[in-house]
């Protein structure tokens, strides 16, 4: 019904696109007004993407299978790094229980509530409005799923992802 990409430190939402029904998260994404900046960024920047998202340049992934000590060491730190936005949304669901369940509400309505959600997690964060649940979570690994979308015209972008991902891996590993 809806997707979020975050900036997980604030736990700010940055895209919620309403409308799209019940689709998966890569046509939310490939429709998104983030991806063509993505896409087109020249700086080298990229995402945090889970096992379910195409690698790209823009996007690392963790390896699936991992075989090599590199890789294995980035998938432990991407997990690592990925598992902060993971206990964001667990910490807003702990706030809010009603976003572990169907929204009731019309489908017009259902993204300014999952925002008014968001910006009322924020201030209690700012105001440091302690919650004794959060520190209980436990946030386990993320499992290795198979990719299930491909990216649009996915072989080349697919290749420079693959060879990005392996030199940022390789450039961790030599740096640890």
């Amino acid at each position: 019904m809806y997707k979020q990409h975050v900036i997980a430190e604030k736990c700010l939402p940055v895209l919620m696109l309403p409308g799209l029904g019940s689709v998966h998260d890569s046509r939310i994404w490939y429709n998104s007004p983030i991806y063509p900046i993505m896409y087109n960024n020249q700086k080298r920047v990229c995402l945090l993407g889970d096992s379910g998202d195409s690698v790209t340049p823009w996007m690392l992934t963790p390896f699936k299978g991992p075989i090599t000590n590199i890789q294995k060491y980035f998938n432990r730190i991407h997990a690592r790094e990925r598992v902060i936005i993971e206990r964001c949304f667990g910490q807003l669901k702990t706030r809010f229980p009603m976003l572990n369940y169907t929204i009731r509400l019309k489908t017009d309505r259902t993204c300014r509530y999952i925002m008014c959600a968001f910006i009322l997690h924020n201030c209690a964060k700012f105001l440091n409005d302690p919650d004794e649940h959060f520190d209980e979570m436990n946030i386990e690994e993320e499992a290795v799923m198979p990719e299930l979308y491909a990216e649009p015209n996915n072989g080349e972008v697919r290749r420079r992802g693959i060879q990005f991902r392996n030199e940022i891996a390789t450039l961790m590993y030599r740096q640890r």
